[in-house]
């Protein structure tokens, strides 16, 4: 079944050039020219209201006709990897015996104590709200709002995945002593029920440490910075090229990960094993998405399907086309051939001659193609 497209208009065309272009190229993004007009380049002439669509790349919502569909998914990947977490987090509160020891650890040595565990939700949330404002709200005319969401509902679907299985797997003793759990649930349908709570921040667990999901989070927002704010441009003055919201980010992450620690929230391998699952899992899926055109198999067609109308990918598209025509011409020249080959592989076998010990000469006897010894040659000598 084929897909038909709308012809795309020059704006999209526009952000799929410099989208390609800044993905391979990160940091010669100031030689590039933009052909688009960006919001803090200069007064509007067309007023406000231009100048306000541009600063929330209204242009971009028109594509969420051809992708609304690959959204929902991430959407639900998302939604089933937290949802499996929570779920582990219930199952393992209800087997879960407290107690008074606390591992020794580096960063509880040499970090003061902070006792209210709330400012690891406050370091999130303002992090959180920062992104979502920067690349959700007002990512200018070359918005990738509708990729950037669909990349972070899927990683953060498998990272929750895998910590659903990461908490369960070891049971490291909460450091939090102060921490009290509301989970009463012990039949299948109470903790089903109460996990969609858990996941909705109206109830707590204090059996899950190992790794952070507060880390995973704020990693992916950083991640989001890092990855992006080249592609999302809001002016090309020299004064904006410099990366002052990468610089910023990585502070507010940096004190998130203190405060994580200091509140004794997690240990500090909590911490440190979920920045590094979460930037390789981030990182690991952003390299898989550049290479599904070249592979043919169930996932990577999923891939190519969810990640088809991301307009960073179309260098990799037109290359993976090329690789995948090159590999049906040489497969039908094959087809071509192949009949020839047999026929002279059959012409070949009727000419030779088979050497038997009447004819077969030692290794100094001169011998033609055939392995029969010229007589002339053979007389002389």
């Amino acid at each position: 079944m084929s897909i038909v497209h709308e012809k795309p208009d020059g704006d999209y065309m526009e952000q799929t050039l410099f989208h390609s272009r800044a993905s391979l190229f990160p940091y010669s993004n100031e030689k590039r020219e933009i052909l688009l007009k960006l919001p803090f380049d200069g007064d509007y002439a067309s007023g406000w209201v231009a100048w306000f669509s541009s600063l929330c790349g209204l242009n971009e919502i028109h594509s969420l006709k051809r992708q609304w569909l690959q959204l929902i998914v991430a959407i639900l990947i998302g939604g089933s990897g937290l949802y499996f977490d929570c779920l582990c987090q219930i199952a393992l509160q209800v087997t879960y015996r407290p107690n008074d020891y606390v591992l020794e650890d580096i960063g509880f040595q040499y970090l003061p104590y902070l006792k209210d565990s709330h400012s690891c939700d406050t370091i999130l949330s303002v992090i959180a709200a920062i992104t979502m404002l920067r690349f959700a709200i007002f990512p200018g005319p070359m918005s990738m709002r509708i990729t950037i969401l669909r990349r972070w509902f899927i990683s953060s679907g498998i990272l929750f995945f895998i910590r659903g299985f990461s908490v369960t797997s070891t049971i490291l003793p909460n450091p939090e002593k102060n921490c009290v759990s509301d989970v009463t649930s012990a039949d299948s349908l109470g903790m089903m029920l109460e996990a969609l709570e858990v996941g909705f921040l109206r109830k707590r667990t204090c059996a899950d440490v190992l790794y952070s999901g507060h880390t995973v989070n704020i990693t992916l927002c950083l991640l989001v910075w890092w990855n992006y704010s080249h592609l999302c441009p809001l002016s090309q003055k020299t004064y904006f090229s410099y990366p002052f919201g990468k610089i910023i980010t990585t502070i507010i992450c940096l004190i998130g990960y203190a405060i994580i620690v200091m509140s004794h929230f997690h240990y500090t391998v909590d911490v440190w094993l979920g920045f590094w699952i979460t930037f390789f899992v981030w990182n690991y899926y952003h390299e898989v998405i550049k290479s599904v055109p070249f592979y043919d198999s169930p996932v990577f067609n999923f891939l190519t399907w969810m990640e088809s109308e991301a307009s960073d990918l179309h260098y990799w598209r037109m290359r993976g086309n090329q690789v995948n025509m090159y590999d049906m011409v040489l497969e039908k020249n094959k087809d071509d051939a192949s009949p020839h080959l047999e026929k002279n592989m059959e012409n070949r076998e009727r000419e030779t001659v088979p050497i038997n010990k009447d004819t077969r000469l030692n290794m100094n006897s001169p011998q033609d193609s055939y392995g029969i010894a010229n007589k002339k040659e053979t007389s002389k000598s």
